[in-house]
């Protein structure tokens, strides 16, 4: 029974193609370009990882030019107290003289504080804090240290007894011809210079930067680290991990919990680590704010 429409109506309605000839052209187009997105893709992909060794790299680099900073102000105290040795161990000088021959010394050299020397006894025989004379500092690890060691040696963080100020302390030994020990060469390095310079060496990086002792203690830092001067941070996994090597990078929470990239490397001749730090999170949203631009302009294109 008929429908009531043409035979010539429903067959041509049958034979119309699924897709109209526009569509084919568009879906031809999307298989042309279809390998160059997965290909741009892959490249987005490929920068974005770069970007991240980049930044890994970058913070190392900050890390050992904080160090540096560090090298040159301890080159510059162990030559100092080795002038400081070698005179006080080969010309007998008054206290009067030796007072002021050491703050001639140190006059000029900012980031010393104090300059002593001190006999083997412990007590102080001249300085350029008047008084520092008298003092018995042979209770002192580091000053036990220069006498057994007989080397350059660095103090971790202590408090100063004359001006109870925090304080690292330099030592050398006074050795007179024949092997003799006289005494210790004895310099109160200032670090609030210590912690300038080594913020200096990432302030345009808008990054963390602090100096651990050998016994978990922040020595010196950078604005955001000045609260955790003098606090001892032993048990925390970022000290932890920082003191079993010698140099390193880590991503982990830092002592006010925020999570940071960090590099670390240890200071010469001592145990402290100097370590700098970029916010992950500002790092991760930057290259993702750089990867979702890139991949809006594909999707537009």
């Amino acid at each position: 029974m008929s429908d009531g429409q043409p035979k010539s109506s429903k067959r041509v309605r049958r034979n119309r193609p699924f897709l109209s000839i526009r569509a084919r052209l568009i879906v031809l187009a999307l298989l042309a370009i279809a390998p160059l997105l997965l290909a741009r893709l892959h490249e987005l992909d490929s920068a974005r990882v770069a970007r991240m060794k980049a930044v890994n790299t970058e913070v190392i680099d900050l890390a050992r030019r904080g160090v540096e900073s560090q090298r040159e102000i301890i080159y510059s105290v162990r030559a100092l107290l080795q002038i400081v040795s070698r005179i006080y161990a080969r010309i007998p000088l008054e206290p009067s003289g030796c007072n002021q021959y050491i703050a001639d010394l140190a006059a000029n050299i900012p980031w010393i504080r104090d300059l002593s020397v001190a006999a083997t006894d412990g007590h102080i025989k001249c300085s350029t804090e008047p008084l520092a004379i008298g003092l018995d500092v042979s209770d002192r690890p580091h000053f036990r240290d220069a006498l057994k060691s007989r080397e350059f040696g660095l103090s971790d963080y202590l408090i100063n007894r004359v001006n109870h100020l925090p304080s690292l302390v330099a030592t050398f030994p006074v050795i007179k011809d024949g092997g003799v020990l006289k005494g210790v060469a004895l310099a109160v390095i200032n670090l609030q210079g210590i912690g300038d310079l080594a913020a200096a060496a990432a302030q345009h990086s808008g990054a963390s930067v602090f100096l651990l002792d050998s016994g978990g203690t922040v020595i010196a830092g950078s604005a955001d680290q000045q609260s955790f001067v003098g606090k001892q941070f032993a048990g925390y996994p970022l000290t932890r991990q920082m003191l079993a090597d010698d140099d390193g990078t880590m991503s982990i929470a830092g002592f006010d919990g925020v999570r940071r990239l960090y590099a670390y490397v240890r200071v010469p001749w001592t145990g402290a680590r100097l370590a700098v730090g970029l916010d992950e999170n500002a790092i991760r949203n930057g290259i993702d704010r750089e990867t979702t631009i890139s991949c809006l302009q594909l999707a537009a294109f």
